[in-house]
């Protein structure tokens, strides 16, 4: 499993490859929403395209957990956009059976529970930005 590697790595204060591990947790995820689609099972079997989107945003809120050690600005708009709780932004990572705990974070979301599209997360940076950096920092172009 990738997240007790992931919790392994800062424990032994490896940050780079715990970042790399965040990276490839979300490219698990995204992978998982490919595979789902959940928007083309819509018209043919609604339910499917129910849990298929309940996983999918179940993984958005877990996913905005782990990202706050390492981007926690974005991983406040996520969690904000899903309307978490602050209480509710950590978990307790060393108690418990591994199975129940991903089990029960994928299905963590009450139902029903608003929703809102989050700000953009990452501004895209202008050949603008770059130069002023230049300038700023003294970087060569």
């Amino acid at each position: 499993m990738r997240i007790p590697k992931l919790i392994a790595y800062y424990e032994a204060m490896e940050f780079r490859k715990a970042a790399s591990e965040t990276r490839a947790i979300w490219a698990a995820g995204n992978e998982y929403l490919t595979q789902a689609a959940p928007w083309t099972h819509y018209k043919t079997n609604v339910d499917q395209a129910a849990i298929g989107t309940r996983i999918g945003l179940n993984l958005v809120a877990l996913f905005g957990v782990l990202a706050q050690a390492i981007i926690p600005d974005a991983a406040d708009k996520i969690l904000d956009a899903m309307n978490i709780p602050k209480v509710n932004r950590t978990w307790k990572f060393r108690e418990g059976d591994w199975n129940a705990k991903i089990k029960a974070a994928l299905d963590a979301l009450p139902h029903g529970l608003e929703i809102s599209a989050p700000d953009v997360l990452f501004a895209k940076i202008e050949d603008s930005d770059v130069e002023a950096w230049i300038e700023r920092f003294g970087g060569e172009s």
